[in-house]
C-alpha cells in the first residue's frame, strides 16, 4: 500500500501528519505502542476478529462513554 492510499485510510489525516513530524523531529522515527493513545489501541482491539465478545463489551462501553 503506498504512503497516500494508507494516509487517505486514516480519519484525522492533520493529526496523523503533524505526529509523525512531531516524532520524526524529534528523532524517535521508530514505531512504539508507548506512543498510540489508549483510545487507538482500543478501537484496533476491538476490530480484532480475535478478542472475545465480552472483552468487545467492556472496549465498547469505554469507547461510548466518553472519557479520554
Amino acid at each position: 500500500m503506498s504512503l497516500v492510499h494508507a494516509l487517505k485510510s486514516k480519519r484525522n489525516q492533520s493529526e496523523t501528519i503533524c505526529r509523525a513530524l512531531r516524532l520524526y523531529l524529534a528523532g524517535e522515527d521508530e514505531f512504539s505502542l508507548a506512543n498510540v493513545r489508549t483510545r487507538m489501541l482500543l478501537a484496533a482491539l476491538q476490530a480484532r476478529t480475535d478478542v472475545s465478545n465480552q472483552l468487545k463489551a467492556v472496549i465498547t462501553a469505554e469507547l461510548t462513554s466518553g472519557s479520554e
